[in-house]
């Protein structure tokens, strides 16, 4: 594992209160659920300074997928993307909300 990687690693073991991950663990089937994804991408965004899809990680919830985003983001000349909010600051029910506000706008 690369040390970026093993970083990524650290969040989920702390989130999933499990070390036994390998980048093709899937955070789902891993005993992770969308809040906890949520409180993940929040906290990669804080640590590396990058936006990562959501959306994106429901599609490949892998530590590999984590891990390319971050490097391929880092590559990028433009990293001028807003941030979300902070979630690890919100209630789950306020996470639950823009989780539901998000489908929402997906869906039109």
């Amino acid at each position: 594992m690369t040390a970026l990687q093993a970083e990524l690693a650290g969040h989920w073991a702390a989130l999933l209160g499990r070390a036994d991950l390998d980048l093709d663990s899937d955070f789902f089937a891993a005993g992770g659920h969308s809040l906890l994804a949520a409180r993940l991408v929040s906290r990669i965004e804080q640590s590396h300074g990058v936006r990562v899809s959501l959306a994106g990680f429901f599609a490949d919830p892998t530590i590999g997928w984590l891990a390319g985003t971050l490097s391929a983001a880092a590559a990028a000349p433009d990293r001028s993307g807003a941030a979300d909010p902070d979630l690890d600051l919100l209630t789950d029910a306020e996470v639950e909300a823009l989780l539901a506000a998000m489908d929402s706008a997906e869906e039109r």
